[in-house]
């Protein structure tokens, strides 16, 4: 998976292509030797196995009886009444398997834990072949619930940088009220700032002490005390405030909203309108929903001991992070970073789910919010992009 920028264009410098990933798995030699040999077994004198004490087991999710009652227990963090659950869960998983014109052939036994294997296994074997099924917690509930996951269409070959540059190109005027409107933006799709950014992070040279640039100081004075100056702003100077006052979550919303309206108006008709558009469109839907929303995935399980999250699947949220500029290098840099393990990390795809309810009578699709969100994305980004291009009277209508 090559990751690449969004809706980026001409660039001078392409991705560095993944690394390869060859598989070390050996081949399998035979056990059988060619020379076959008397099996000595009858003539053998058996001497008896002695016998060992077993170490008693504490297991991380087990089944009790107290007076007659099973319960489900996982350390103490909760005991849930085994029989309503299962109760529960029967009735969900009756109603899909309605859903799906199929057959519910269960009877109950006298062991909770078996009953809730075959659950499972009943909604796993009905469920559509691109749906997961899968076991979680639910806190409110107190109790083992079913899962149905969908996976999202979704641009997952995308890197979602959020730029600031383009406010210094807008009239001073706008400029707070941009800042203001973008900051809920970026703060509520969850985009980091460079410094708590693991790749971006490694790029300003946080992880090494400095080494990476100490080295090209001695190959290149002149090319150290630019790119350390770019640092340098990033971390304390210019860039760094810029990027901070587009990340600040403002105390009055709809002051923030009506600001916005009034500047759609007085900017309608110049290079700024679509702009100013963009960003309400954006604020629409952050109302809606938010990306990270689809973030959970089928491995996900509130009960520790059985969260199966795989660490080879790369973090969504490595792929937000406010930037300067689309063609900074810093943005390079963390290109560079997450393309040289793509080839060895996949992108955790965006799932949408539900609960198997006893209520549920619908087939389950997954939202097309991510969908939605990436292509207003690409568009905001297009439009910061020609922001100061076009030439500009900073005069406006009406």
């Amino acid at each position: 998976m090559e990751t690449s920028l969004k809706n980026r264009k001409d660039s001078s410098k392409g991705a560095r292509a993944p690394r390869s990933s060859a598989s070390r798995r050996g081949t399998r030699t035979s056990f059988v030797t060619e020379k076959k040999v008397q099996n000595p077994f009858l003539n053998e004198v058996l001497s008896p196995i002695p016998s060992v004490n077993l170490p008693v087991c504490d297991k991380p999710f087990g089944q009790v009886t107290e007076n007659g009652v099973a319960y489900w227990t996982y350390k103490n963090e909760f005991k849930i009444d085994a029989a309503s659950n299962i109760k529960y869960l029967a009735a969900a998983v009756e109603a899909y398997c309605n859903i799906q014109c199929a057959e519910f052939d269960f009877t109950p036994s006298e062991n909770a834990l078996a009953d809730l294997s075959e659950l499972l296994r009943i909604a796993k074997s009905v469920a559509p072949t691109d749906h997961e099924i899968s076991l979680d917690y639910d806190e409110k509930m107190n109790m083992i619930v079913i899962l149905e996951y969908d996976l999202c269409d979704f641009d997952y070959n995308t890197l979602f940088f959020f730029p600031v540059s383009f406010v210094e190109k807008l009239p001073k005027e706008l400029r707070p009220i941009v800042k203001s409107a973008y900051s809920v933006l970026s703060i509520c799709n969850y985009a980091q700032m460079p410094e708590d950014h693991c790749d971006a992070s490694y790029v300003l040279g946080l992880w090494d002490e400095g080494e990476q640039l100490a080295e090209l100081k001695n190959e290149d004075e002149e090319r150290y005390n630019e790119l350390k100056s770019f640092i340098d702003s990033y971390l304390e100077g210019e860039i760094h405030q810029l990027i901070c006052e587009c990340s600040s979550f403002p105390k009055d919303l709809d002051k923030m909203r009506n600001d916005l309206e009034e500047a759609r108006t007085k900017y309608a008709g110049t290079q700024y309108g679509p702009l100013i558009n963009s960003l309400r469109d954006g604020l629409i839907l952050r109302d809606e929903d938010t990306w990270m929303n689809y973030s959970r995935t089928p491995c996900f399980c509130n009960i520790e001991d059985f969260d199966e999250h795989d660490e080879g699947m790369m973090d969504p949220s490595r792929l937000f992070v406010m930037v300067y500029d689309l063609m900074d290098e810093i943005v390079e840099g963390i290109t560079d970073c997450i393309n040289g393990e793509a080839g060895s990390l996949d992108v955790s795809g965006l799932y949408d789910f539900r609960k198997l309810t006893p209520d549920i009578d619908t087939e389950f699709c997954a939202s097309d919010f991510p969908k939605r969100w990436s292509e207003w994305f690409g568009s905001f980004v297009d439009i910061t992009e020609h922001i100061g291009n076009e030439q500009s009277t900073d005069t406006c209508a009406g």
